[in-house]
């Protein structure tokens, strides 16, 4: 990048199709006390992440103001009642 690269995307703030593979830890055919993430509804915060970076280290005695978190919230489209996802699409946008 340069003073000349107006409208330019910078491949180093860019990270496409990272691939993570998890497992349940769970009965997943089981009903559970809590909703799990995938069972809760649209628009239900079921994580929260800061709006700027620090090392994991320095996060753990910090008293964030609501100002300082995002709250992160699945978009379902559709009707997943009783469905377990096999594969989940997680974006993160920013500017």
């Amino acid at each position: 990048m340069n003073e000349y690269s107006f409208g330019l995307k910078p491949t180093a703030d860019n990270c496409n199709d990272a691939l993570i593979q998890c497992i349940y830890d769970e009965k997943i055919t089981e009903r559970q006390p809590n909703d799990r993430w995938f069972e809760v509804l649209t628009g239900t915060p079921i994580f929260q992440v800061s709006v700027e970076p620090f090392l994991f280290e320095d996060v753990r005695d910090l008293d964030f103001d609501p100002t300082e978190i995002l709250e992160v919230m699945p978009a379902f489209e559709g009707d997943f009642t009783d469905m377990i996802p096999r594969a989940v699409d997680f974006k993160i946008s920013y500017y």
